[in-house]
């Protein structure tokens, strides 16, 4: 059975999450995990899902965003979080090619307000949001 590019993507998102969780420690593991009442956004560009995940609102947790780029051309760019102050938390500059999902985490607090997923693609000056995420 061959399952939709969503369905891959999501399959993904959760072995990476189970990946990411065996090199965390056990202090911090407790906040690493998404869960089913966590926020998320995300917007297919066409080449690629853009997707914000944001642990629940007013403690300590994580924002991540992702980028799984299954079409076009290669690009040099990054994922960033834009928070609700406007402020823009970016990952290094990489090289984005197809069949690769490329993401970022932050541990912070997260407050009230609307963030979004960023996505610059630094090769053409382009950048990309998702819908904004209220919490």
């Amino acid at each position: 059975m061959k399952l939709s590019t969503r369905a891959r993507f999501l399959a993904f998102f959760g072995l990476l999450s189970t990946f990411m969780l065996a090199f965390t420690s056990i202090a911090s593991a407790s906040s690493a995990a998404f869960t089913p009442e966590d926020k998320n956004s995300c917007v297919d560009l066409g080449n690629g899902y853009l997707c914000l995940y944001i642990s629940p609102v007013n403690q300590q947790g994580q924002i991540q965003v992702t980028y799984e780029k299954y079409g076009g051309n290669p690009f040099v760019g990054h994922v960033a979080w834009q928070n609700p102050s406007g402020s823009v938390f970016g990952s290094p500059d990489v090289a984005m090619s197809s069949h690769n999902i490329y993401s970022q985490m932050w541990p912070t607090w997260v407050g009230p307000g609307c963030n979004y997923g960023v996505l610059v693609n630094k090769s053409t000056g382009e950048t990309f949001k998702t819908p904004r995420l209220c919490v």
